[in-house]
């Protein structure tokens, strides 16, 4: 099964809309904060096309990467957008028996961010980042050794 953006969209939120009956609740602290985000971009991709043996791994990246973010710093939008792009190039190099390219570096969220920031239902933000990071990955590229190239899916 390929990326399925429907399941990224249920993924974000279980951890985004305080009002879905699937909503996890809001988490305790920065690492489960860290752990929540990582698990719903793993579910995301781990069925990806080309297959890949270091989703695990990837997680792993991503759950650390979001761990250097804090309230006081001032460069939250770039580690956020940091731990996106060291999960695809983690992802990428588990695709055996695939040349691949990740996603362009980096992200772009920002069209995300006014939607929260004007109250708009936890949602509508899991359907604007589903639909961003789903197109994002789908930038992917991966050439086999018989020269068949293929975007991420």
């Amino acid at each position: 099964m390929p990326l399925i953006q429907s399941i990224l969209k249920q993924e974000l939120v279980k951890i985004l809309d305080k009002d879905s009956p699937i909503f996890i609740g809001f988490p305790s602290n920065q690492q489960q904060s860290a752990e929540n985000w990582a698990q719903a971009i793993l579910v995301y991709t781990q069925s990806i096309v080309p297959a890949s043996t270091t989703v695990e791994q990837a997680k792993s990246v991503f759950k650390s990467a979001l761990m250097a973010m804090n309230p006081d710093s001032p460069n939250g939008n770039m580690i956020f957008k940091s731990a996106f792009s060291q999960f695809a190039v983690i992802l990428g190099t588990g695709m055996v028996g695939w040349a691949s390219v990740p996603p362009p570096v980096p992200i772009v969220l920002d069209s995300v961010f006014p939607i929260g920031l004007n109250g708009n239902s936890g949602s509508e933000c899991a359907q604007a980042l589903a639909v961003i990071i789903d197109s994002w990955f789908r930038t992917g590229i991966s050439t086999n050794t018989g020269g068949l190239t293929i975007n991420w899916n």
